[in-house]
């Protein structure tokens, strides 16, 4: 084993017991600076303790080895109390821990608005970008992309990099049939979460601006289709009329059947809705890094996975043998010191 793999299994459970250690150091410093003084009792017996030792070398080795015990006892002791761990892995359960994340992402024509820049679409690009970057590396992030239709852009996995370039590789264009049909995604994503039962927990996100033509009866429909499935939602977008760009060519605005430019509003109230009454949570994206509640504290990520990765291990505590070197140095410093 190299010493970079010892240091990732080996661990302190109190580290700062290690100062204990320099003890000696700190006594031996001390020593050295009272006896500095310039008394002619304290330069008189500093003569008569070298003449001595010179006269007697037997006494010389002592205190070398008396010097040696102290060290070896309080490195011990300080070792001992710092509480070192062994982390045995357990490979059974590794890959039965950690949680699964599956993102909805809204890619209706709406998401091309501009009022959030670059346009909600990049920007909710970036925010699923930044999940991906949070989570723990025992987590899977899955995505699945809806307009008109749902489709997968790639299952639940522990691959991080390969979600980022994904994610950042998301055309509006991708999808090809238009629209903004939510109730179909949110029945493919419930059937898609429901083949892993192997996660710790599995969180649903969606990012969407919520334009839904209909959302009351859409939110009936979805009441009805009785999903199991507790629905995080993520706002982009202003809550003011944005103008939507056409697919076709993105400098011309999307028009209706009058000729008149389409616009979008964020729709706050449909997103609200429907996460409370799955039993999820809403939040807004704003200009802010990392502002979404869901994303910063739902799971609290770093924390959560070092105490995860604590119980997938099996820790052997290794302080017994520093105490036991510590007790025979001090009883042999004691009998040494008899002679």
């Amino acid at each position: 084993m190299s010493v970079n793999e010892l240091f990732n299994v080996v661990s302190l459970h109190q580290p700062l017991w290690l100062l204990i250690g320099l003890l000696p150091a700190l006594f031996f410093i001390l020593k050295h600076i009272l006896s500095a003084s310039l008394l002619p009792e304290a330069v008189f017996q500093k003569k008569m303790r070298g003449w001595y030792l010179n006269k007697y070398p037997s006494l010389l080795a002592n205190r070398r080895r008396f010097l040696l015990a102290d060290v070896i006892f309080w490195v011990s002791l300080a070792m001992a109390l710092a509480g070192p761990e062994y982390a045995e892995v357990n490979t059974d359960t590794e890959n039965k821990h950690g949680d699964i994340y599956l993102l909805l992402l809204d890619l209706s024509a709406s998401m091309n608005s501009r009022d959030e820049q670059p346009t909600r679409l990049l920007r909710a690009k970036a925010e699923s970008i930044l999940l991906a970057q949070r989570l723990a590396p025992s987590d899977r992030l899955g995505v699945v992309l809806f307009a008109g239709s749902a489709h997968l852009l790639f299952p639940p996995s522990r691959d991080k990099q390969a979600a980022e370039f994904m994610l950042k590789n998301i055309q509006p264009d991708m999808l090809p049939l238009a629209g903004s049909s939510i109730l179909p995604a949110l029945t493919y994503s419930q059937s898609l979460l429901d083949q892993y039962d192997d996660a710790v927990s599995k969180y649903f996100i969606l990012i969407s601006d919520g334009d839904i033509d209909n959302d009351n009866a859409v939110l009936k429909d979805i009441a009805q289709a009785k999903l199991n499935l507790a629905i995080n939602t993520l706002a982009v977008g202003k809550t003011r009329n944005a103008a939507v760009p056409s697919h076709s060519n993105n400098e011309a605005w999307l028009r209706n059947n009058d000729g008149r430019i389409v616009t979008s509003n964020r729709n706050d109230h449909f997103l609200r809705e429907l996460a409370t009454n799955s039993g999820g949570s809403f939040q807004q994206i704003s200009n802010k890094p990392a502002d979404s509640e869901f994303i910063s504290s739902n799971k609290q990520v770093a924390n959560s996975y070092q105490e995860s990765s604590r119980g997938n291990n099996n820790w052997i505590q290794l302080y017994h043998g520093f105490l036991c070197l510590a007790m025979i140095v001090f009883f042999y410093r004691h009998i040494l010191a008899g002679r």
